[in-house]
């Protein structure tokens, strides 16, 4: 072969190793022939010779014979004898001769006293003639002396050249061995060499020494070139008593060690030996086991007995021997192997314990066993079987033959239920072909046939299956399934014969459970599947079920009935699983390992939605493993999706049995909420027990808080236990509640009891409650009674709501203090009709709702209801004896009347008071109304009118107004009318205030003194008088109004005036500013001067309450209304005033807090809109310190830029601070929301030393615990992240500079805390933990001279000097 040598697969080395063995054994029976060939020399050599020349020598070839010479009877002689196959000579041997005695071939014996043969050389391996039935007739042969000058193997006969020379005398009688001496002695190096030496008569003799060396002939004959083999056997004695000893080693490793022993009365013998170490009988030893055991013994003539054992299978037998030591009558065996499988490793099922017993015995040259097989367990799906019943086997020279007939015991499962095996099979030695005449297997559940034949690697079987009663298989499954299978062997790409196995079947009537089996099956699901055995094991092509709902599919690989395939399959839903639910599509991939008759199932499963009760899962991915354990099957699983539109993963230990899946150790997240438990899915339900704890947010649409309890289901039933905290649904919050439900799914009774607040009034309510589904509705009920705002509320009558598709009824009847409150509302579709009535309750329980403290009597009744597509409804509504808090002094009395039209609102407002108010209000007012969603708008592109008529004292009138910042006074008179509308303003009226006075909370703005008129004509609103003034002083004026019902202007004017007035923030300003207006675009102008202001920078006051604009979006059939609320809150924002306001300050304005004392001085610009103001400009600082655990830095510079939003702002400051020891800089830049800070000193510190160094005057690494604390308070001051600090409070409490806990000379701790009487002078005392009382002052002499004078308790005195020295 030209080019590169190529590999050679383990299986064709296999082969070629067991032909060599074989080719080397024809090669010496060659030599033998020719050795032979004396018959054929002498006188009558040419006759002889014509008779010889080109016949077939055994399946060797054909024989050819060149220069013969001598006679019959003495030395013989040929020059040359060849032979060859189809292929050509492969044997040739130069210059034989012999002396033998041709007279005892009349004898039936070859007696040849002397042989030599000069060269013999074996070119390659024969190529075997076909075989012929043999003569069954046996020969004895004897051979003096025979010699081998020259044996010559070519390297293709065993992959190696190599030379030998032999010597050999041969006792051979029938098939007994009498004599043997031989010695083979390799040439061309020592390698190889055989000495053996047998002979059993009286002058006994054994030894053998057998030596192949690495890479040696016999070596590698053996498969073992790379290990080598030698043999050694020796014994002593004669034919009466002696012993003998043998053993065999490849490598290191021991392959054989046996003893024998005889005596005139007995013999015995004993052998070990390990199997797997040699190639040749790797295939045996992975059947039975890697070593073998075998001892045997017995009378010289009678009874004996042998026992062989290996790790999976023991063999007895025992009988009686003849002289001849053949057997008389009949010897009992017995095989036993405590699982079969061990052997049978081909077989998909579990096959355990088997007994063969029953007798052999051999007869005229045939060998029958005849017994009764007992295979005591057969596990085949999931079922356990014991078949028993009698076989024969008989072992022929031209045949062996098999007969069995098993049945199952009458306690077999199912599928066995009076199963019976029938075989009958036969081997014909001669042709080499095995034929499987039949095989049966019927049961009343399954029916198996089987025919067929193999011969030479090829053949073919086929039959039927059947599986009658699917319920033998699965118990609670119906139906049956059955179908063709063909095996037949074909090539395979290493010219090796494989076996390969097709398998088809139907499915008819499926059904029962689990019943998503019937359900992915259907009634009649396919089968098909192609395996194929090679390499020792099967290899599944493809196996592939096609059922309604299922397409699956596995390729891989089984050997020995371990599996290791992979799985695909697709379902479609809905798929109903044990109570719950998977809907859409699944998709599954994974794995199927472990033994094939229950195997581990490892998948990770992909499905589009998964339903429990009332939990969905969308997209939900599991991955999971299930591996047998008992009758079923054990596992993990873990679960990834999201149900109610938030994320939830899963996992527990799984176990399935029968149709029942359970679910243990389960810990599952959804949202902030987390369940543990266990649960389980079977045919009748869902059954689960879970501890949950977490929050609510996002669970339920508009529900937020805490729940933590016990969730108990059981099928059709529910019971749970929980405890809620600071949970909120719309207005109402709970503080704490218990609930308890109990019930049928269809039927859930409840108790809770809840303390929290509606909206912002007290609420205390306990009750009972109902939900009951059925019919295509739910209906709940709630019973119960508490307190609303310290009044005594109960439900009169149960509140109802029942829920259908498309329709929601619900009603309410509860008593509030001695009064009553009922509303009924519906909703269908988009229809909806409610009202509401309340009958003489008192207004204090119902205004706390909104934060109100206020007394009376409220009586009236509101509907509501759709028209069209807009909203028709009315109120009547009167307030008696009504009082606000904090807001007035007398008593209100009002009455609203209202009636609402799809695109109209009328009002009637009376209102009287105690103190003289009468006031009447009337509107007719354009609006736009939807029923979906509720919505009731102003609509500014049509004109309403309204009237109004008032006199009396503003305070009362205004508490009615609700706006809770801003109080009122003074004396109130007007009357007229008005057009109104978008952008336009016209009428004829006025409204006039005296003796007023306004009080902003929010911004402590009060206004005294107020003494306004406006009024109003055709052209719009005129200011006809507006002055008022501010408790400390200062005045404010306006003037102006409308050029024409579309645009105006007014004029304000500020004179030293308080624009804020709060603990944390006062100012005092002047300035003029401008409001002008055209139709609906506005803008503020002007200028203000800060003359003085303070701000506490330390406190973080509210700022105001936001105003939250608020669209409701994805209620049912809203998606028209989305696009029309954005652009209207789009309008709006458009809508909001322009500001251009530029603010000035050339000093004076202070921020104190947080270390920071400073003055500033600002040149700031207000621009942007109302609703988004923007600032521009700069604050400059004038002069300050920063103050670090009372250590104060003198600020330098200091600088913030503004470019927009205040928190963007970009800040620049530099303070310094000079000891005795160093000089400190702090450099803070960046904005108000990322601040960086920056330490640099004289000299040069390492950054974290300078502020130890600065405010304790010691190393970081000397800092005690509460300094450190008081450095990171510092630092946190520093970044904006400060936080509470305690050291410093108690400083800044006790009116000290400084403030430490450290340690003293001594070891102990020391107290100190002390001021500054000037900026230069520091006085200090201190305390150590035993009242000792120490006093020290410094005198800061210059920047870097310190004097420092120390008063100790024991009247001692120290002074002493800290300066620091400053080089260029």
């Amino acid at each position: 072969m030209s080019g590169e040598e190529q590999p050679v697969s383990p299986v064709v080395k296999s082969n070629k190793r067991r032909r060599q063995r074989r080719w080397i054994a024809y090669a010496a029976g060659g030599a033998f022939v020719a050795t032979g060939l004396g018959v054929a020399i002498g006188p009558g050599a040419a006759w002889m010779v014509e008779r010889l020349d080109g016949q077939r020598i055994w399946r060797l070839g054909r024989i050819d014979i060149d220069g013969v010479s001598g006679g019959w009877l003495g030395a013989l002689h040929a020059d040359h004898v060849s032979i060859e196959d189809e292929e050509g000579v492969w044997l040739e041997a130069n210059n034989l001769s012999l002396n033998w005695r041709p007279q005892d071939l009349l004898g039936g014996a070859v007696r040849i006293d002397a042989a030599h043969i000069e060269t013999l050389a074996i070119a390659r391996q024969p190529v075997l003639l076909e075989k012929r039935p043999s003569s069954g007739a046996d020969a004895d042969v004897w051979i003096g002396n025979l010699v081998v000058d020259r044996i010559t193997l070519a390297e293709p006969v065993v992959g190696q050249a190599a030379t030998f020379n032999a010597t050999m005398a041969l006792n051979l009688h029938g098939d007994s061995l009498d004599g043997l001496d031989a010695r083979i002695q390799r040439t061309d190096s020592d390698a190889d060499h055989i000495i053996a030496t047998y002979h059993p008569d009286n002058d006994y003799a054994l030894y053998l020494d057998l030596v192949s060396a690495p890479d040696g002939i016999l070596a590698r004959l053996l498969g073992v070139g790379e290990q080598g083999i030698r043999a050694n056997a020796a014994g002593n004695g004669d034919a009466q008593t002696g012993e003998a000893r043998y053993s065999a080693a490849i490598g290191d490793a021991p392959l054989l060690q046996g003893t024998a022993s005889w005596t005139p009365e007995n013999w015995r013998a004993e052998a070990n030996a390990q199997l797997a170490l040699l190639p040749a009988l790797a295939d045996i030893a992975e059947r039975i086991g890697p070593s073998a055991t075998f001892n045997a013994s017995g009378q010289r003539l009678g009874a004996f007995q042998a026992h062989a054992e290996t790790p999976f299978l023991a063999v007895d037998l025992s009988g009686e021997l003849d002289e001849d030591r053949q057997l008389v009558g009949a010897a009992r065996i017995v095989a036993t192997t405590t699982r079969l499988s061990d052997i049978a490793r081909e077989s998909p099922f579990d096959l355990g314990a088997a007994r063969l017993e029953g007798e052999l015995r051999r007869e005229r040259g045939t060998t029958a066993i005849r017994g009764t097989l007992d295979a005591q367990q057969i596990d085949a799906l999931g079922q356990r079987v014991r078949l028993a019943g009698p076989v024969e086997a008989a072992l022929a020279p031209e045949r062996f033959t098999l007969t069995g007939d098993l049945r199952a015991a009458g306690n077999a499962p199912p599928l066995f239920a009076n199963a019976r095996l029938n075989t009958e099979l036969s081997y014909d030695r001669q042709s080499h072909r095995f034929e499987l005449k039949r095989a049966t297997l019927n049961s009343d559940a399954i029916a198996l046939n089987a025919q067929g034949w193999t011969n030479s690697g090829n053949g073919e079987y086929s039959g039927e299956w059947r599986v009658r009663q699917l319920q033998a298989v699965s118990r609670d499954l119906r139906g049956e399934a059955g179908g063709q299978w063909r095996a037949f062997a074909e090539d395979a790409s290493n010219g090796a014969h494989v076996w390969t196995t097709s398998v088809q079947g139907t499915g008819a009537r499926i059904a029962g459970q689990p019943a998503i089996v019937p359900q992915l099956l259907g009634a009649t699901p396919r089968l098909d599947a192609r395996l194929t055995y090679e390499n020792n094991g099967l290899t599944v092509s493809h196996a592939r079920v096609d059922g309604a709902q299922l397409r699956a599919g596995v390729t891989g690989r089984i050997v020995r009935g371990e599996a290791n395939l992979s799985l695909e399959a697709t379902a479609r839903g809905p798929l109903d699983i044990g109570g719950a639910q998977i809907a859409g599509a699944a998709d599954a991939t994974g794995r199927i390992t472990g033994r094939i008759a229950r195997p581990t199932l490892s998948a990770r499963a992909s499905l589009s939605s998964f339903a429990a009760g009332d939990v969905v899962i969308a997209n939900p991915i599991v991955d999971f493993t299930l591996a047998p354990s008992g009758n079923g099957y054990a596992g993990h699983a873990n679960v990834q999706g999201t149900a109610m539109e938030q994320p939830l993963t899963a996992e527990a230990d799984v176990g399935i049995n029968g149709g029942t899946i359970a679910l243990t150790n389960l810990n599952g997240h959804i949202a902030a909420m987390q369940a543990q438990g266990s649960a389980t899915f079977a045919s009748n339900g869902v059954t689960a027990d879970l501890d949950v704890d977490g929050a609510l947010d996002d669970l339920i649409p508009g529900i937020t808080g805490r729940m933590n309890g016990n969730l108990a289901l059981a099928p059709q039933r529910l019971v749970l236990d929980a405890q809620l905290t600071n949970a909120r649904a719309g207005d109402l919050q709970v503080r704490a509640a218990t609930l308890h439900a109990d019930g049928p799914m269809n039927a859930i009774a409840a108790r809770f009891d809840m303390r929290g607040r509606l909206r912002q009034a007290p609420l205390a309510f306990a009750g009972t409650g109902t939900v009951n589904a059925g019919n295509n509705a739910t209906d709940i009920t709630i019973e119960g009674r508490g307190t609303l705002a310290n009044a005594d509320i109960f439900t009169r009558a149960p509140i109802t709501a029942r829920l259908q598709p498309g329709r929601t009824n619900a009603t309410l009847n509860v008593a509030v203090g001695d009064g009553v409150v009922q509303a009924q509302w519906e909703e269908r579709g988009r229809a909806v009709s409610g009202s509401a009535q309340v009958e003489d309750a008192p207004l204090m329980p119902l205004a706390a709702i909104w934060g109100e403290r206020a007394e009376g009597r409220i009586d009236g009744r509101i509907t509501l209801a759709n028209a069209g597509g807009g909203l028709r409804g009315s109120a009547d509504v009167t307030l008696d004896d009504a009082r606000f808090a904090g807001r007035q002094r007398g008593q209100l009395d009002m009455h609203i009347v209202g009636a609402l039209e799809p695109s109209r609102l009328q009002a009637t407002v009376d209102a009287t008071s105690t103190e003289g108010l009468v006031a009447r209000f009337e509107a007719d007012a354009p609006v736009v109304t939807s029923a979906a969603p509720i919505r009731i708008a102003l609509a500014p592109e049509r004109r309403g009118r309204a009237r109004w008529s008032i006199h009396g004292p503003a305070e009362s009138l205004w508490a009615a107004t609700r706006l809770q910042d801003q109080l009122l006074s003074g004396q109130l008179e007007g009357e007229g009318e008005l057009a109104f509308g978008a952008g336009y303003l016209a009428g004829d009226g006025a409204l006039e205030i005296t003796g007023g006075r306004f009080e902003d909370k929010l911004t402590g703005v009060t206004l005294v003194n107020l003494d306004a008129r406006i009024a109003i004509d055709q052209r719009g609103v005129t200011i006809e008088r507006f002055t008022a003034a501010g408790p400390r002083g200062g005045r404010i004026t306006a003037t102006g109004g409308s050029a024409n019902p579309n645009e105006g202007r007014i004029a304000v004017n500020v004179e030293d005036m308080r624009i804020a007035d709060r603990p944390d923030a006062r100012a005092r300003a002047s300035g003029d500013l401008t409001l002008a207006w055209e139709g609906l675009h506005s803008t503020l102008t002007g200028n203000l001067n800060i003359i003085e202001a303070d701000v506490d920078i330390a406190s973080n006051p509210e700022a105001g309450i936001p105003t939250l604009d608020v669209i409701e979006i994805n209620r049912p059939g809203e998606e028209d209304e989305v696009e029309e609320a954005q652009q209207e809150l789009a309008a709006r924002r458009n809508n909001a005033t322009e500001l251009d306001v530029r603010i000035r300050a050339p000093g004076r304005v202070f921020t104190r807090g947080r270390g920071v004392e400073a003055e500033w001085s600002l040149d700031l610009r207000l621009q942007g809109t109302s609703r988004n103001p923007q600032i521009f400009g700069e604050a400059r600082a004038v002069r300050g310190t920063l103050a670090l655990s009372g250590q104060p830095f003198e600020i330098d510079s200091a600088r913030i830029f503004f470019d927009g939003d205040p928190l963007d702002a970009e800040i620049d400051l530099t303070a310094t601070r000079d000891t005795a020891d160093l000089t400190a800089y702090i450099r803070l830049t960046g904005t108000a929301r990322d601040p960086e800070v920056t330490l640099t000193s004289e000299p040069g510190l390492p950054e974290d030393e300078i502020l130890p160094q600065v405010l304790f005057g010691r190393s970081v690494e000397d800092l005690s615990a509460l300094e450190a604390a008081q450095l990171a308070a510092s630092l946190a001051t520093l970044s904006g992240r400060a936080s509470l600090d305690l050291v410093d409070a108690a400083r800044a409490a006790a009116g000290l500079d400084r403030f430490n806990v450290r340690q003293d000379e001594s070891g102990g701790f020391l107290v100190a805390g002390g001021v500054y009487l000037t900026r230069d002078v520091y006085v200090e005392v201190a305390r150590t933990g035993l009242g000792e009382a120490q006093t020290r002052v410094e005198w800061t002499v210059r920047p870097r001279l310190v004097l420092i004078t120390s008063f100790l308790s024991n009247g001692d005195q120290r002074v002493s000097l800290r300066w620091r020295h400053e080089s260029d």
